[in-house]
Protein backbone atom coordinates (compact mmCIF):
# COMPACT_ATOMS: atom_id res chain seq x y z
CA UNK A 1 0.00 0.00 0.00
CA UNK A 2 1.09 3.56 -0.61
CA UNK A 3 2.35 5.32 2.49
CA UNK A 4 1.56 9.04 2.51
CA UNK A 5 4.38 11.17 3.90
CA UNK A 6 3.88 13.25 7.02
CA UNK A 7 6.28 16.14 6.39
CA UNK A 8 4.90 19.61 5.74
CA UNK A 9 8.31 21.09 4.97
CA UNK A 10 8.26 23.27 1.87
CA UNK A 11 4.46 23.38 1.71
CA UNK A 12 2.53 26.65 1.87
CA UNK A 13 -1.03 27.14 3.16
CA UNK A 14 -3.62 26.71 0.41
CA UNK A 15 -7.33 27.30 0.13
CA UNK A 16 -9.53 24.52 1.48
CA UNK A 17 -11.09 24.03 -1.95
CA UNK A 18 -7.71 23.12 -3.44
CA UNK A 19 -6.37 21.18 -0.49
CA UNK A 20 -8.48 18.08 -1.12
CA UNK A 21 -7.39 17.82 -4.75
CA UNK A 22 -3.76 18.20 -3.84
CA UNK A 23 -3.94 15.71 -0.98
CA UNK A 24 -5.63 13.19 -3.27
CA UNK A 25 -2.87 13.69 -5.82
CA UNK A 26 -0.17 13.32 -3.17
CA UNK A 27 -1.82 10.09 -2.06
CA UNK A 28 -1.78 8.82 -5.64
CA UNK A 29 1.87 9.83 -6.01
CA UNK A 30 2.84 8.10 -2.77
CA UNK A 31 4.64 11.16 -1.40
CA UNK A 32 4.08 14.82 -0.66
CA UNK A 33 5.04 17.18 -3.48
CA UNK A 34 7.43 20.07 -2.88
CA UNK A 35 6.00 23.54 -3.31
CA UNK A 36 8.45 24.45 -6.08
CA UNK A 37 7.38 21.45 -8.19
CA UNK A 38 3.64 21.82 -7.83
CA UNK A 39 1.53 21.70 -10.96
CA UNK A 40 -1.79 19.91 -10.55
CA UNK A 41 -3.42 21.12 -13.75
CA UNK A 42 -4.99 18.27 -15.74
CA UNK A 43 -2.95 15.61 -13.94
CA UNK A 44 -4.70 12.23 -13.76
CA UNK A 45 -2.46 9.82 -11.89
CA UNK A 46 -3.28 6.24 -10.95
CA UNK A 47 -2.21 5.25 -7.45
CA UNK A 48 0.09 2.32 -6.88
CA UNK A 49 -2.38 0.89 -4.40
CA UNK A 50 -5.14 0.76 -7.03
CA UNK A 51 -2.76 -1.03 -9.43
CA UNK A 52 -1.25 -3.55 -7.03
CA UNK A 53 -4.18 -4.21 -4.68
CA UNK A 54 -5.54 -7.78 -4.78
CA UNK A 55 -2.98 -9.08 -7.28
CA UNK A 56 0.53 -10.53 -7.14
CA UNK A 57 2.23 -8.21 -9.63
CA UNK A 58 4.02 -6.08 -7.02
CA UNK A 59 5.08 -8.61 -4.36
CA UNK A 60 8.80 -8.06 -5.11
CA UNK A 61 8.79 -4.57 -3.60
CA UNK A 62 7.61 -2.72 -0.52
CA UNK A 63 7.10 0.91 0.43
CA UNK A 64 9.74 2.67 2.52
CA UNK A 65 8.33 5.61 4.45
CA UNK A 66 10.00 8.89 3.49
CA UNK A 67 9.20 12.23 5.12
CA UNK A 68 10.99 14.57 2.68
CA UNK A 69 8.98 16.18 -0.11
CA UNK A 70 9.34 15.60 -3.84
CA UNK A 71 9.95 11.86 -3.99
CA UNK A 72 8.92 8.49 -2.62
CA UNK A 73 11.02 5.47 -1.69
CA UNK A 74 10.57 1.73 -1.96
CA UNK A 75 12.63 -1.40 -1.55
CA UNK A 76 13.04 -3.91 -4.38
CA UNK A 77 13.96 -7.35 -3.10
CA UNK A 78 16.91 -9.28 -4.48
CA UNK A 79 16.07 -11.50 -7.41
CA UNK A 80 16.21 -12.32 -11.09
CA UNK A 81 14.95 -10.13 -13.95
CA UNK A 82 14.44 -10.84 -17.64
CA UNK A 83 15.72 -8.14 -19.98
CA UNK A 84 16.29 -7.10 -23.57
CA UNK A 85 18.20 -4.20 -25.15
CA UNK A 86 16.41 -1.22 -26.64
CA UNK A 87 17.96 -1.10 -30.11
CA UNK A 88 18.34 1.97 -32.29
CA UNK A 89 18.20 -0.40 -35.28
CA UNK A 90 14.50 -0.94 -34.48
CA UNK A 91 13.87 2.75 -35.27
CA UNK A 92 13.67 5.82 -33.05
CA UNK A 93 9.88 5.69 -32.79
CA UNK A 94 9.60 1.89 -32.54
CA UNK A 95 12.58 0.74 -30.47
CA UNK A 96 10.82 0.73 -27.09
CA UNK A 97 7.77 -0.97 -28.56
CA UNK A 98 10.01 -3.62 -30.14
CA UNK A 99 11.75 -4.26 -26.81
CA UNK A 100 8.41 -4.50 -25.02
CA UNK A 101 7.14 -7.12 -27.44
CA UNK A 102 10.27 -9.26 -27.06
CA UNK A 103 9.69 -9.42 -23.30
CA UNK A 104 5.94 -9.83 -23.68
CA UNK A 105 6.42 -12.73 -26.06
CA UNK A 106 8.84 -14.36 -23.62
CA UNK A 107 6.34 -14.30 -20.75
CA UNK A 108 3.59 -15.32 -23.20
CA UNK A 109 5.33 -18.61 -23.99
CA UNK A 110 8.20 -17.81 -26.39
CA UNK A 111 10.62 -19.76 -24.23
CA UNK A 112 12.17 -23.23 -24.14
CA UNK A 113 9.34 -24.69 -22.07
CA UNK A 114 6.59 -22.78 -23.87
CA UNK A 115 5.46 -21.71 -20.41
CA UNK A 116 3.41 -18.61 -19.67
CA UNK A 117 5.05 -16.47 -17.02
CA UNK A 118 2.82 -14.10 -15.00
CA UNK A 119 3.62 -10.44 -15.61
CA UNK A 120 4.95 -8.28 -12.78
CA UNK A 121 5.05 -4.52 -12.42
CA UNK A 122 6.64 -2.17 -13.14
CA UNK A 123 8.28 -2.78 -16.48
CA UNK A 124 11.47 -0.73 -16.27
CA UNK A 125 13.76 0.81 -18.88
CA UNK A 126 17.27 1.56 -17.65
CA UNK A 127 19.24 4.15 -19.59
CA UNK A 128 22.97 3.89 -18.83
CA UNK A 129 25.04 7.08 -18.73
CA UNK A 130 28.79 7.66 -18.70
CA UNK A 131 30.57 10.09 -16.38
CA UNK A 132 29.66 12.94 -18.75
CA UNK A 133 25.99 11.84 -18.61
CA UNK A 134 26.02 10.79 -22.26
CA UNK A 135 23.65 7.93 -23.04
CA UNK A 136 25.37 4.58 -23.57
CA UNK A 137 22.33 2.43 -24.19
CA UNK A 138 19.04 1.26 -22.68
CA UNK A 139 17.81 -2.12 -21.42
CA UNK A 140 14.17 -2.99 -20.69
CA UNK A 141 13.42 -5.34 -17.78
CA UNK A 142 10.62 -7.32 -16.15
CA UNK A 143 11.01 -8.87 -12.73
CA UNK A 144 10.43 -12.63 -12.77
CA UNK A 145 7.73 -13.73 -10.30
CA UNK A 146 8.65 -15.82 -7.26
CA UNK A 147 7.65 -19.15 -8.82
CA UNK A 148 10.15 -18.61 -11.65
CA UNK A 149 13.09 -17.19 -9.71
CA UNK A 150 15.09 -20.41 -9.30
CA UNK A 151 14.50 -22.05 -12.66
CA UNK A 152 13.01 -19.70 -15.27
CA UNK A 153 12.40 -21.08 -18.76
CA UNK A 154 15.23 -20.17 -21.11
CA UNK A 155 14.43 -17.56 -23.77
CA UNK A 156 14.30 -18.65 -27.39
CA UNK A 157 15.11 -15.11 -28.60
CA UNK A 158 18.86 -14.38 -28.42
CA UNK A 159 18.07 -10.77 -27.52
CA UNK A 160 16.33 -11.82 -24.30
CA UNK A 161 18.45 -12.64 -21.25
CA UNK A 162 18.43 -12.88 -17.45
CA UNK A 163 20.03 -10.46 -15.02
CA UNK A 164 20.43 -10.89 -11.27
CA UNK A 165 20.04 -8.38 -8.47
CA UNK A 166 21.85 -10.17 -5.62
CA UNK A 167 20.90 -7.59 -3.00
CA UNK A 168 17.83 -5.66 -1.93
CA UNK A 169 17.94 -2.06 -3.12
CA UNK A 170 16.19 1.15 -2.12
CA UNK A 171 14.92 3.17 -5.07
CA UNK A 172 13.76 6.80 -5.02
CA UNK A 173 11.03 7.77 -7.46
CA UNK A 174 8.74 10.47 -8.82
CA UNK A 175 5.36 9.54 -10.30
CA UNK A 176 3.82 10.80 -13.56
CA UNK A 177 0.56 10.39 -15.44
CA UNK A 178 0.00 10.60 -19.19
CA UNK A 179 2.52 13.46 -19.44
CA UNK A 180 5.24 10.77 -19.25
CA UNK A 181 4.88 10.30 -23.02
CA UNK A 182 7.05 13.41 -23.52
CA UNK A 183 10.82 12.92 -23.48
CA UNK A 184 11.22 16.52 -22.31
CA UNK A 185 8.90 15.89 -19.36
CA UNK A 186 10.81 12.75 -18.40
CA UNK A 187 14.09 14.68 -18.46
CA UNK A 188 12.56 17.42 -16.29
CA UNK A 189 11.27 14.83 -13.82
CA UNK A 190 14.70 13.23 -13.49
CA UNK A 191 16.10 16.70 -12.80
CA UNK A 192 13.38 17.34 -10.20
CA UNK A 193 14.12 13.98 -8.58
CA UNK A 194 17.82 14.76 -8.37
CA UNK A 195 17.06 18.22 -6.95
CA UNK A 196 14.71 16.82 -4.30
CA UNK A 197 17.18 14.08 -3.32
CA UNK A 198 20.07 16.52 -3.02
CA UNK A 199 17.89 18.86 -0.95
CA UNK A 200 17.02 15.96 1.38
CA UNK A 201 20.67 14.89 1.66
CA UNK A 202 20.08 11.53 -0.03
CA UNK A 203 22.90 9.75 -1.84
CA UNK A 204 21.92 8.14 -5.13
CA UNK A 205 23.44 6.54 -8.22
CA UNK A 206 23.00 9.03 -11.10
CA UNK A 207 24.41 6.94 -13.96
CA UNK A 208 21.35 4.73 -14.48
CA UNK A 209 18.16 6.67 -15.24
CA UNK A 210 15.28 4.26 -14.62
CA UNK A 211 11.82 4.75 -16.10
CA UNK A 212 9.06 2.44 -14.87
CA UNK A 213 5.66 1.79 -16.43
CA UNK A 214 2.59 0.37 -14.66
CA UNK A 215 -0.33 0.96 -17.01
CA UNK A 216 -1.37 0.44 -20.62
CA UNK A 217 -0.73 3.70 -22.53
CA UNK A 218 -3.86 5.51 -23.66
CA UNK A 219 -6.29 3.55 -21.47
CA UNK A 220 -7.64 5.38 -18.41
CA UNK A 221 -5.52 7.03 -15.72
CA UNK A 222 -1.82 6.41 -16.15
CA UNK A 223 1.18 5.78 -13.89
CA UNK A 224 4.84 5.96 -14.82
CA UNK A 225 7.83 6.71 -12.62
CA UNK A 226 11.37 8.02 -12.90
CA UNK A 227 13.82 6.44 -10.46
CA UNK A 228 17.36 6.50 -9.10
CA UNK A 229 18.89 3.80 -6.90
CA UNK A 230 20.02 4.77 -3.41
CA UNK A 231 23.67 4.53 -2.44
CA UNK A 232 24.32 2.87 0.90
CA UNK A 233 25.72 4.82 3.85
CA UNK A 234 29.13 3.29 3.26
CA UNK A 235 29.21 4.83 -0.23
CA UNK A 236 28.71 1.48 -1.93
CA UNK A 237 26.52 1.25 -5.02
CA UNK A 238 24.75 -2.13 -4.92
CA UNK A 239 25.21 -4.31 -8.00
CA UNK A 240 21.55 -4.42 -8.99
CA UNK A 241 19.74 -3.92 -12.28
CA UNK A 242 19.09 -0.37 -11.05
CA UNK A 243 22.71 0.62 -10.46
CA UNK A 244 25.34 -1.53 -12.16
CA UNK A 245 27.17 -0.38 -15.23
CA UNK A 246 26.78 -2.11 -18.57
CA UNK A 247 29.36 -2.30 -21.31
Amino acid sequence: AVVSTQSTGGLLPIAAAGRGNRENLDEARGYQECEEFKNTKNIKLKSLDSICHKNKKCLHMEVVEEKACGFGARKYFAGKWVGTPVLNSDGRDKKFEAAFWRLYKYIGGANAKKTKVPMTLPMVSNTYLNENFTEQGTVMYLRLPAAFQNNPPKPTDQLVFFDDSPEDVIVYYRALGKEAKSEDVLKQEFEKLATALNKAGKKFYPYVAVAGGYTMPGIGAQRSEVMFAAIENDGRSPGTVFSKKRS
